[in-house]
C-alpha cells in the first residue's frame, strides 16, 4: 500500500539471529521500497534518551543527516543504518530519519520541563511527520511483543532508580495508545514484517 498521505506503519523487526547491520539493512530496504511507491520520506521510531533526542532533532533542523547516534540495542542499529547511508544507501540520507521517542534522561531535565512535556512533544513530532506525508515505521521487536519497542529494557530499569528522569508506566501506556491510534487511523491495518 502506498502511503502518499503519511502513515504510522507497525514494523516488526526482530533482533534474534540478526546483527545490527542486518537490522539496519532491513530498515533501509523498506525505506527505499516505500519511497519508490511515493512516500515523501521515511521515519523509524527509536527509543532514545533525552540527549540523543535533542541531538537527532538538532541535526535534522540544521539540514544534516548523520545524527551520530551511538549506544546499545536500538542505538547500535541506528549507528549501522547511518554508516550504510554513508555508502551504498547514500540516496536515503535526507529521506530517512530517526524518529526519537524519549524514554529517559541521564541528566536533569531542562528547567520547567517534565517527562509529560517530553512525551507530548515527541508524539506531536510524529504526528507532524505523518501530516507532512512521511511514513513512520513503528518499530516492534520480540522483546516488546505486540507493543511498539519504546521504553523497555534500559528505560524500565532506570525508572526503578530515577523515576523523575524516565517514563512512568502510565506515560509508556500513553505512548503505546497514541502509536496504536495513529497506526489504526493512517495505515489501515497494515503491518510489515521485516524481511518478508
Amino acid at each position: 500500500m502506498a502511503d502518499l498521505h503519511g502513515a504510522l506503519i507497525p514494523f516488526e523487526l526482530t533482533f534474534v539471529g540478526r546483527t545490527p547491520q542486518d537490522q539496519a539493512r532491513l530498515i533501509l530496504h523498506e525505506a527505499r521500497r516505500r519511497l519508490s511507491e511515493g512516500a515523501r520520506g521515511i521515519g523509524i521510531t527509536y527509543s532514545a534518551n533525552l540527549g540523543q533526542s535533542e541531538r537527532i532533532r538538532d541535526t535534522y533542523a540544521a539540514g544534516a543527516w548523520n545524527t551520530h547516534t551511538e549506544g546499545a540495542n536500538q542505538a547500535s542499529v541506528m549507528t549501522a543504518m547511518e554508516a550504510l547511508e554513508d555508502t551504498e544507501f547514500a540516496d536515503l540520507r535526507t529521506k530517512l530519519r530517526i524518529v526519537p521517542i524519549t524514554t529517559m534522561s541521564y541528566g536533569p531535565l531542562p528547567a520547567g520541563t517534565t517527562m509529560d512535556d517530553i512525551v507530548v512533544a515527541d508524539l506531536a513530532a510524529i504526528r507532524d511527520l505523518i501530516t507532512a506525508g512521511w511514513s513512520v515505521l513503528g518499530w516492534i521487536n520480540e522483546a516488546a511483543g505486540e507493543r511498539f519497542a519504546v521504553g523497555g529494557g534500559v528505560a524500565k530499569q532506570y525508572y526503578a532508580d530515577r523515576p523523575d528522569l524516565a517514563l512512568s508506566p502510565a506515560q509508556s501506556e500513553i505512548i503505546q495508545a497514541e502509536l496504536r491510534r495513529l497506526a489504526s487511523e493512517t495505515a489501515g491495518g497494515e503491518r510489515v514484517v521485516a524481511g518478508d
